[in-house]
């Protein structure tokens, strides 16, 4: 079954940016250690705001965008670099689900550029990945924050009989919906949460990784009519993992990512996200990656 777990493990430059895509959104906001208000959220209506702030959320319903998304992604290691481009649309075709999640359907529509500089030549036979994401579709359900249920997306009819070596592994990063802060949240005033999250690794072993996360509403303006959130999410994380060949694998991430959402239309209007992490692959070498990606959503 294809998820976006299985397929973002790096086994390839392709497989390396869905990794780095997953640690540039937001974490999976599973926090280890409970809020201060236990977890209850008072502002649970979208876009509601009260004494606990604002909440933001997507609309449980019908809603059909595009989205555009374009960016760069850098991997440096002891082995040499490789530099990958990406400069894509797609539709995403969000229905309720029939469980209060989303359902996403996604089609890549556009591949204006997708090339690899650098790195291994490609084997003689392998198909251009460019030609590969042309037309490339699958589907993910989300929860009203984003947030996916890896389980459900696997067993969605338009993931069948895909492995991780399908171009939607890399058009489902690429065409994701960017995750929402799970309490509600007041204009300047950071949120800070912890947790663990295991993490594949190119080495094929998952690193336990503890991260902590800081929420920021940066404001709310309106324009032309609708009243507009910024959101800042910066994430910091590391963790380290003992391989039976290799020896003691270490990981270190960083990273800030801004989201623009529509409070009114509880749909996003764009996010913008920078990471880096470094990978000590103990007596095996060390690798950096690098990305910055921008992205717009607009209705269709």
């Amino acid at each position: 079954m294809l998820t976006r777990t299985r397929l973002s493990r790096c086994r390839s430059i392709l497989g390396a940016l869905g990794l780095v895509l997953a640690l540039g959104g937001a974490c999976k906001d599973r926090s280890t250690i409970p809020p201060e208000d236990g977890g209850k959220n008072p502002g649970a209506a979208a876009g509601a705001k009260n004494a606990a702030g604002i909440t933001v959320r997507y609309k449980i319903g019908a809603q059909k965008l595009r989205k555009d998304v374009k960016g760069t992604m850098r991997i440096t290691s002891t082995q040499g670099g490789a530099t990958i481009t990406a400069d894509l649309s797609g539709t995403l075709d969000i229905t309720d689900n029939g469980d209060g999640n989303l359902k996403v359907a996604f089609a890549v529509s556009d591949v204006r550029e997708f090339k690899t500089e650098g790195g291994p030549p490609p084997k003689e036979g392998t198909p251009d990945p460019k030609e590969q994401l042309k037309g490339a579709t699958g589907a993910f359900v989300v929860n009203d924050r984003g947030e996916e249920d890896e389980a459900k997306s696997g067993a969605l009819p338009e993931n069948a009989n895909k492995d991780e070596q399908d171009p939607s592994a890399q058009a489902a990063g690429l065409l994701s919906l960017p995750e929402l802060p799970e309490l509600a949240l007041e204009v300047g005033k950071p949120i800070k949460k912890e947790e663990q999250k295991d993490v594949p690794s190119p080495a094929g072993i998952k690193i336990p990784t503890d991260f902590e996360l800081t929420y920021t509403l940066l404001s709310v303006d309106e324009s032309a009519g609708a009243r507009i959130a910024t959101i800042k999410i910066e994430t910091d994380g590391s963790g380290a993992v003992e391989h039976p060949q290799a020896g003691m694998i270490d990981m270190s991430v960083s990273g800030e990512q801004t989201v623009k959402f529509n409070l009114d239309t509880q749909l996003p209007i764009s996010a913008s996200v920078q990471n880096t992490s470094s990978i000590n692959f103990g007596t095996q070498g060390s690798a950096e990656f690098a990305l910055q990606f921008d992205s717009t959503f607009s209705a269709t």
